[in-house]
């Protein structure tokens, strides 16, 4: 088995090919009855597999789960081209941009508390390539592509074929959209219809997500974070992914979350690194090493309304954040301290 190694930085050159992803031209919103214009909530909890999201004919956002089972209505921001990038930062909440916001920043869309918000600086995707192909898990097996559109695994001993175009679609053009974030499965992108396909490492398991799309995807799973991930999504794991050590960034240790200026919510930010597919987010209560969040996100911010949690999640807290290669996870981040209350309460606090 052909896998990557820790600093085989050679292999970025064999992945450097960009495919453009076609967006068209249609209007979003002309998705009929499976299209809205309000933010739809998600119609279940996430399993292991997790959630695709992917950018439909219409220019709008269709979540899906691994099997093909739709999770709710597609959802169609205002834009008059479609949407041209799609990534979950978590299994709720998904950054996109469309050609009208591209200048004034990234939007998000929860799902959860039904809204779309303009997305902050700090939180928004750093994408050098998108619609770079995913021919590399977060594992380091390679794929590759024939002249009949068959996809195989790149191994020592020769290829092994995953996937074989049905006799009558022989020679249509496939392209792999992304491995899944565990490495276990994989996405691909058949047809000038683009269609999608899941299928196993091994070749087994293989369905159709949907009959048709822009190739645009993002798939997150709730062990191991996000594919494409939204920072530097043409990165591979590489040393420096293995050796990074997240860098915690707000609040400042041993701060003061003053919940009128934040409007009840606490934000929590670090430093991300090149080549992960997601981070671990655990935060505790002062004394305690029992995490009340264990929150596994694509991107390197976490926010949380304060009334969601048992007295407003006021007094003293520690947390630290570590790296998600796959499933594996990386270093601990240093610890840091912050305080929640009100202006009323911090004396009694501090």
């Amino acid at each position: 088995m052909k896998r990557l190694v820790r600093g085989a930085t050679r292999w970025l050159g064999l992945a450097a090919f960009a495919v453009g992803a076609s967006l068209g031209l249609g209007a979003c919103g002309s998705g009929g009855d499976d299209a809205s214009t309000q933010v739809p909530a998600t119609t279940r909890p996430l399993d292991s597999t997790g959630i695709i999201a992917y950018v439909d004919t219409d220019g709008c956002i269709a979540r899906v789960t691994p099997a093909g089972e739709s999770l709710g209505p597609a959802y169609c921001p205002p834009t008059n081209h479609g949407v041209s990038y799609v990534s979950w930062l978590d299994g709720d909440t998904l950054a996109y941009n469309t050609p009208e916001v591209q200048r004034t920043g990234w939007r998000k869309v929860d799902f959860r508390r039904n809204v779309d918000e303009p997305l902050a600086v700090l939180e928004s995707p750093r994408v050098l390539i998108y619609g770079q192909p995913q021919v590399y898990s977060m594992d380091g097996e390679q794929l590759g592509v024939g002249d009949r559109g068959e996809v195989f695994r790149v191994e020592d001993g020769g290829n092994v074929v995953i996937f074989t175009p049905p006799a009558n679609e022989s020679g249509d053009f496939t392209r792999v959209a992304t491995w899944a974030p565990d490495a276990k499965w994989v996405l691909l992108e058949r047809g000038s219809g683009k269609a999608l396909w899941a299928v196993k490492r091994d070749g087994t398991g293989l369905r159709q997500i949907a009959k048709e799309s822009r190739g645009l995807v993002t798939w997150f799973m709730p062990t191991a974070g996000v594919l494409p991930h939204p920072d530097l999504t043409c990165a591979l794991p590489t040393e420096s992914t293995f050796l990074c050590r997240v860098a915690p960034r707000t609040p400042i240790d041993g701060g003061f979350v003053d919940t009128a200026e934040t409007n009840g919510w606490l934000n929590i930010a670090w430093s991300p690194c090149p080549g992960v597919t997601g981070y671990e987010l655990w935060i505790m209560p002062e004394g305690s090493e029992t995490p009340v969040v264990t929150k596994i996100s694509g991107g390197s911010a976490y926010h949380a309304e304060l009334s969601s949690f048992a007295n407003g999640m006021t007094g003293r807290w520690h947390w630290k954040v570590r790296t998600l290669i796959g499933t594996t996870p990386g270093n601990w981040s240093d610890e840091r301290t912050f305080t929640v209350g009100s202006p009323p309460q911090a004396a009694a606090i501090r």
